[in-house]
């Protein structure tokens, strides 16, 4: 999706301080409508809404996490931009349904594991793009 050949333009340190800048304002975003993280992956977070505690309307929240950091864009764009960093574009994917919460692992390293019951969860996937042109929609 872009990242990759981004990724390879950057030095590493200004690429991380790029990355956890972008993290810092979406996991907040998180935060603010109840979900959690579980997983960094690259330059995508993966999330959830309504566990480990259920509730009615994680759909709702997640949907408004989602738009919220679309709303937020130009404004990472813009820190972005005064520190000599490329523009990003951000994709959001979104999916609702059941899931297993349990740990996985040894005693000695032990993960908070989300089965992905029939690969159906309530997510945002936050994957960076750049210039991206295959889809018009980032939602």
């Amino acid at each position: 999706r872009g990242f990759t050949a981004l990724a390879e333009k950057m030095e590493p340190q200004p690429l991380v301080e790029m990355l956890n800048h972008y993290f810092g304002v979406a996991a907040e975003i998180v935060a603010d409508y109840g979900g959690i993280i579980t997983e960094f992956l690259g330059d995508g977070i993966r999330c959830v809404f309504g566990a480990p505690t259920p509730v009615e309307d994680h759909a709702e929240r997640c949907v408004a996490a989602a738009l919220k950091l679309q709303e937020k864009m130009p404004e990472i764009n813009k820190w972005n931009r005064e520190h000599g960093f490329p523009e990003l574009e951000t994709g959001i994917g979104i999916n609702t349904g059941d899931v297993v919460l349990g740990n996985i692992g040894s005693k000695n390293h032990l993960l908070i594991f989300y089965f992905l019951l029939l690969f159906v969860f309530n997510c945002i996937d936050l994957n960076i793009v750049k210039n991206r042109q295959d889809y018009p929609v980032s939602i």
